[in-house]
């Protein structure tokens, strides 16, 4: 049963034989429980064992190559730093974005209650006299 849209390496892995894809597909055993997950050459699921002699590869080895590459090749220390001071960076500069915002806003505000503060004191002043 194919099951390729539910796993991320699905299609992004190349044969080593023939060139194809590697797909996600659910094998199920007679002599285990649950089944499992493994991705398998595409031109082998759709075209036959004849097409290409390659051998399918379980996900949980997959994903494991995955990390293992993330963890000790990508993510040297010196990548993490450079990720930390480039994540400090932007929140620093989205900080001080935002409170320049606030700033303005805050300034709009002052001037909104300074009018409203001299329409509610001439309205009162109206009243008092009559004039309303």
């Amino acid at each position: 049963m194919r099951d390729s849209g539910r796993y991320l390496l699905s299609g992004m892995m190349d044969c080593g034989v023939c060139g194809a894809k590697y797909v996600a597909a659910m094998t199920i055993h007679t002599n285990k429980p649950t089944p499992h997950v493994y991705f398998y050459c595409n031109n082998k699921l759709r075209h036959g064992k004849e097409s290409c002699a390659s051998k399918p590869v379980n996900l949980a080895i997959a994903e494991g190559v995955i990390m293992h590459t993330l963890v000790y090749t990508l993510l040297t220390e010196e990548e993490i730093k450079k990720f930390i001071q480039a994540f400090n960076e932007f929140a620093e500069s989205d900080t001080e974005e935002f409170e320049r915002k606030r700033q303005a806003l805050a300034k709009q505000m002052e001037g909104v209650k300074k009018k409203w503060l001299t329409s509610s004191v001439r309205y009162s002043r109206a009243l008092i006299q009559g004039a309303l």
